[in-house]
């Protein structure tokens, strides 16, 4: 018998022996199948020895179908919006093509548990990566948010790429306020076909939260640890994602998370001054495109503002610790150090210029020492907020006014509790 794409198989080479479901390719030279572990190899068929068919691959049009997902109309409905990324991925191993799920029944047929939670209902945003999202994104989906909330739902969950989800979830902070229901931030950092995926679970633990919290506001829930327990719900402001490829990527920096929620629907609130819904809702999703981020680094020269300069109509800078920069002249080495504090003033009276730590822990001081007092003094504004959470704010101030002085002013207004005047104890790796 003749193995094809989606067959599972017994594979021995000359080496080892695998067992798992090829891959479509191209290549006249090596066969490409996927492991149970969800990885894919690449063997060389000069080395195979057997190939034996355990199991053949069913063409999907001859499935049954799923019936319609019927309305319970004693649960609340939480609606979900997709956006892309892994979340909402799974391997076509007919074509190998990476596929979208996002329609109520594929859902409730990855994780079944949720149609005893909340009625599902879904919709369509973007389908793209999330590292290919851009900021008129942002004022896309925020406006998508603001429409599906005149449907009443319990909460809404945005299922989206991890690479800039915590950019998207600051941005989506200022740009949605006095929310009446959470709008939590969902993603994966593998993919539903792999048995490691934290997909379901991710899924499962945001609708347990929405259907029994009372929180209202921007978060995001993931994984807490690497274990497929409890998933941690943070503030839109106080995430970032730390590591490349762990399921417990997303930490909770310089301020403790809300809540720890699994999918059995358990809730252990970690904190108890949680936003709740008060006041009329706010959108506004007016964001500028033209804002840069830069980090300082040794050996960092003035003529790298030059473009910034040029090109964006505000800028934050990633200093170091408490906000410094190499500005200070002592030896032939830095004597073009004192060039970048001039550099920075010039820059300061065309556009705003923010400045903030480049480590996730911890504040900036700048009136600790006189390299940063300088750098205020040369017209900077202190940022007490992590570098994406500044670039999201300057750009949703950017998007409402061009007059540095108010951006400025701006900048230094708690708008949604992102500036913190300290950092909580126990907060660090945790």
């Amino acid at each position: 018998m003749t193995h094809k794409p989606g067959d599972k198989v017994y594979v021995e080479t000359t080496d080892c022996i695998f067992t798992g479901i090829i891959m479509p390719n191209e290549n006249a030279n090596t066969l490409f199948i996927k492991l149970s572990s969800g990885y894919n190899v690449g063997i060389e068929k000069k080395k195979i020895k057997q190939i034996e068919i355990l199991e053949a691959f069913k063409e999907t049009s001859k499935e049954k179908k799923t019936q319609e997902v019927k309305e319970n109309k004693s649960l609340p409905t939480i609606s979900i919006l997709h956006t892309g990324g892994t979340i909402a991925s799974q391997v076509d191993y007919r074509t190998g093509a990476v596929v979208s799920r996002f329609s109520p029944k594929d859902l409730l047929k990855l994780i079944p548990e949720m149609s005893n939670v909340a009625n599902i209902k879904t919709k369509l945003v973007f389908q793209m990566f999330s590292e290919d999202m851009e900021v008129s994104h942002w004022s896309i989906l925020a406006q998508n948010i603001a429409d599906e909330l005149k449907n009443n739902p319990k909460g809404i969950i945005v299922g989206i790429g991890t690479d800039t989800l915590e950019y998207v979830a600051s941005a989506l902070s200022f740009a949605l306020q006095n929310l009446p229901v959470p709008v939590l931030l969902v993603g994966s950092q593998r993919s539903s076909d792999r048995p490691s995926s934290d997909a379901g679970i991710n899924l499962a633990s945001a609708a347990q939260f929405i259907a029994k919290t009372d929180f209202a506001g921007v978060a995001v829930c993931m994984h807490e640890n690497e274990n497929d327990d409890n998933c941690l719900v943070i503030e839109g402001p106080f995430v970032k994602k730390m590591h490349t490829s762990r399921r417990d990527t997303f930490r909770p920096i310089n301020k403790r998370p809300i809540a720890r929620v699994n999918a059995n629907g358990k809730i252990e609130y970690l904190r108890k001054d949680y936003t709740k819904a008060n006041g009329k809702f706010i959108l506004q999703n007016k964001f500028s495109n033209k804002v840069g981020l830069i980090k300082v680094y040794p050996g960092f020269r003035a003529d790298e503002l030059d473009w910034y300069e040029k090109n964006c109509d505000g800028l934050v800078i990633e200093g170091y610790a408490f906000g410094q920069m190499p500005i200070n002249k002592l030896d032939d080495a830095t004597a073009h150090h004192p060039k970048l504090l001039e550099k920075v003033k010039k820059v300061a009276t065309k556009i705003p210029v923010v400045v903030v730590a480049q480590r996730p822990y911890g504040l900036p001081y700048m009136n600790v020492y006189s390299t940063s007092r300088d750098l205020l003094e040369a017209g900077v504004v202190e940022g007490k907020m992590l570098p994406h959470v500044a670039y999201a704010k300057l750009s949703w101030v950017l998007g409402r006014t061009n007059k540095i002085n108010e951006v400025k002013r701006e900048m230094q207004t708690n708008i949604v509790g992102e500036i913190l005047d300290r950092v909580e104890e126990d907060t660090f790796l945790i």
